[in-house]
């Protein structure tokens, strides 16, 4: 029956802590002596208690990211709500329409001819703005300056060049 403590073998179960504690002095001053490293003194149950610890801070890590990431999801919902609602804040188009119209179906059409009519007129000013006079064909003195950087000979018939 062997029973392992810090990495090594002990054939007696029954050794106090004091043995080991002196044999665990003993393998260290060995250790050092071979380069490796030292072997704690911990017991086994500080071990197991500061693993709980580690998975337990673990724990609470993930724990406050849920949190946060819901907090966050909460904020971002209330943020839609309320732009959602200052979207829908005045009057309806409903209202403004009755607010510009008498309600009737008559003035209704008067206004939309009337509409038409200066949409009309608008877009026949503009046009009338747009036609420029046709231009001259160009003269020398347009062509003045220019110069032609291929030959002739170079150009083959039937063919396109650009």
């Amino acid at each position: 029956y062997q029973r392992r403590v810090h990495g090594d073998f002990l054939d007696d179960p029954a050794m106090s802590d004091a043995e080991i504690n002196t044999s665990l002095d003993e393998t260290n001053k060995l250790r050092a002596q071979l380069g490796l490293p030292l072997l704690s003194n911990q017991s086994q149950s500080d071990v197991e208690r500061s693993k709980r610890q580690q998975k337990q801070k673990e724990a609470e890590k993930e724990q406050s990211k849920q949190e946060d990431a819901e907090l966050r999801a909460d904020l971002d919902k209330r943020k839609q709500k309320r732009l959602h609602e200052q979207s829908l804040a005045g009057p309806s188009l409903g209202d403004e329409l009755k607010a510009k119209t008498s309600g009737s179906a008559l003035s209704w059409v008067e206004r939309s001819r009337q509409l038409h009519i200066e949409k009309n007129i608008d877009l026949d000013k503009r046009l009338k703005e747009n036609k420029k006079e046709p231009q001259a064909d160009y003269t020398s003195q347009d062509l003045s300056g220019l110069r032609v950087l291929h030959d002739v000979g170079q150009l083959d018939e039937g063919s396109s060049v650009i």
